[in-house]
């Protein structure tokens, strides 16, 4: 919880009106049915990893990391990602570096110069993936993207960003296969 404010974030069900509009979205869209489909199960969601976040330009580049690397292992997940202003690629605002590789598993975290005990170092990701360049979409207000807890991506850094960007994130579990430390309820 410390982690969230002091990162610019809160949990989404601490408003019930985001809330509420988040989940009737959803269900106009189709998403449960999609969800079902992908996990072959039942879906739920993380009280913990859903937020609305700001978050401000970085003075350093972020650390890389996976998700995977919070949660239990055996999980099934998806990350529905939304852009609430425009933001990364060439505009003024923080977006999203991605490694454009699938991986199989949680990369070694908190070695190679890394900062946090849960982050993959540049030097590790540069090591385990020399042909790779990251990858760092332009998103439009709106647009949205779905990764699960495996995918490698850190916050953009660039000396241009001089604006917040402002996000809001919501994590799916199969009902089976949930990451119990995450709090997941069934909708």
């Amino acid at each position: 919880k410390v982690f969230l404010g002091e990162s610019g974030a809160i949990e989404t069900f601490l408003s019930p009106r985001v809330s509420f509009e988040l989940f009737d979205l959803f269900e106009r869209l189709g998403l449960r049915q999609l969800l079902q489909q992908y996990f072959r199960d039942e879906p739920c969601v993380s009280f913990n990893k859903s937020v609305l976040r700001k978050t401000a330009p970085l003075q350093q580049p972020a650390e890389w990391h996976q998700d995977g690397a919070f949660m239990t292992e055996g999980i099934q997940s998806l990350n529905l990602w939304i852009a609430l202003s425009e933001c990364g690629g060439e505009t003024d605002c923080p977006g999203m570096d991605i490694l454009p590789q699938r991986l199989d598993r949680v990369l070694e975290t908190g070695s190679n110069g890394a900062i946090f005990n849960w982050s993959v170092s540049g030097a590790t990701v540069a090591e385990a993936f020399p042909d790779l360049t990251p990858e760092r979409p332009t998103f439009a207000a709106g647009d949205a993207i779905l990764f699960d807890h495996l995918n490698l991506h850190a916050t953009s850094s660039d000396p241009r960003y001089t604006r917040a960007r402002y996000a809001i994130e919501t994590w799916f579990f199969s009902k089976s296969h949930a990451a119990l430390n995450q709090h997941p309820a069934y909708w």
